[in-house]
């Protein structure tokens, strides 16, 4: 299972970083769900799931810097 996450930090992402997101996306006027990365891992531990793999990356898209989080998962 993958999830991808927007925001790299340890807490969710901040009002800067949701305004780039629904830009880059286009997806504008619904709530945002963004967790820190401890809200991630303690809500994946609840499912019985566990982090094969977490990388944290940025990318760019009209001039705009994203940030991201990826998470590989597995089955506890």
């Amino acid at each position: 299972m993958l999830v991808l996450e927007n925001g790299n930090g340890d807490s969710p992402p901040g009002r800067l970083d949701r305004v780039t997101d629904a830009l880059i996306n286009l997806e504008f006027g619904h709530p945002h769900g963004e967790r820190s990365r401890l809200e991630w891992l303690r809500m994946f531990a609840a499912c019985g799931l566990g982090v094969e793999y977490g990388q944290g990356f940025t990318s760019r898209f009209g001039g705009f810097k994203g940030r991201h989080r990826l998470y590989v998962l597995n089955v506890l």
